[in-house]
């Protein structure tokens, strides 16, 4: 009766160290930061327009919503209207203090001959890490 009691209280404590971990795991995806700890728009991608060595960006702005500073990894593609990949690029931003907003560039490494296309690209999100 002992073993079948300890046997019991062993799974309960296991079931809920199991629950505890799952919660860790779903406070660190990308759609609970998305949601919950930060927000982030996008502008419009544009280029300087110089015809030897054009330079472009996509100015991106992230708001920490938390009450504790944090630094982000945010990976971001832009897609055609076919929802194909264009490119991608991602943006670090270290230590933004609680409902502080900042802006970054993003795509300023990308090459000439896409430009035409992030100029009408869609832009999202596709994962992000806090730490």
């Amino acid at each position: 009766m002992l073993c079948i009691l300890s046997l019991f209280i062993a799974i309960g404590m296991n079931n809920k160290a199991s629950d505890a971990i799952n919660e860790e795991i779903n406070k660190n995806s990308s759609e609970y930061i998305l949601k919950n700890d930060v927000e982030i728009s996008f502008g419009k991608f544009t280029t300087d327009g110089n015809e030897y060595y054009e330079s472009g960006e996509l100015v991106v702005t992230v708001k920490n919503k938390q009450s504790v500073a944090s630094s982000y990894s945010i990976q971001i593609e832009a897609v055609d209207t076919n929802g194909n990949r264009i490119d991608e690029d991602t943006i670090y931003i270290d230590s933004l203090g609680s409902n502080q907003t900042t802006t970054e560039k993003a795509f300023t490494l990308s090459s000439n001959d896409k430009y035409a296309q992030l100029k009408t690209a869609t832009f999202k999100v596709i994962d992000i890490s806090k730490y």
